[in-house]
């Protein structure tokens, strides 16, 4: 019986800290391996009684506290854990710690792959994904930014002969 609540104990703790280092957010793992610790803290007073359970009970919350501590110290688990973020490669406007060259609409851009309706274009010497509204374009045709979406960048051909204004 004391190697099922070890078992217990030990399997609630590698779920607990599984849940905090790779799994984001409050999930099943997290609330199955805590569920785990209070089983076999339960086996043990149930199994053993009062004093052996209250042994067992302070055991594996030091224990739980230590190997977290560690864990978060020694950064072992930061191999496992994810370190690149998502930015948006398209935002209308840049922020303070945006590197890209600042884009508005009228902005003069290039095709660099075909466009058909999306493709890849360079825009103030920066390669972006596009989207052409109407028909398609070569690499190299001159395009022109027409309009800037959260999540796209809209283009059209470049006009031949730009209008003018009397």
């Amino acid at each position: 019986m004391l190697t099922g609540i070890v078992l217990l104990l030990v399997v609630g703790l590698l779920l607990l800290m599984a849940e905090v280092f790779l799994v984001p957010g409050v999930t099943f793992v997290g609330i199955a391996g805590i569920m785990l610790m209070v089983v076999g803290i339960w086996m043990a007073y149930s199994e053993y009684g009062q004093p052996i359970g209250h042994y067992i009970l302070i055991a594996s919350l030091s224990l739980t506290i230590i190997v977290l501590l560690r864990a978060f110290r020694s950064g072992f688990w930061g191999s496992f854990a994810l370190k690149s973020t998502l930015k948006d490669a398209h935002s209308p406007e840049p922020g303070p710690s945006d590197t890209r060259n600042p884009m508005s609409i009228g902005t003069s851009a290039r095709a660099i792959s075909r466009l058909r309706p999306k493709g890849m274009a360079e825009i103030n010497g920066e390669i972006r994904e596009v989207e052409l509204r109407d028909g398609w374009a070569e690499p190299g045709d001159e395009l022109i930014v027409t309009e800037i979406d959260f999540h796209r960048i809209f283009v059209q051909l470049k006009p031949i002969n730009p209008p003018t204004h009397v």
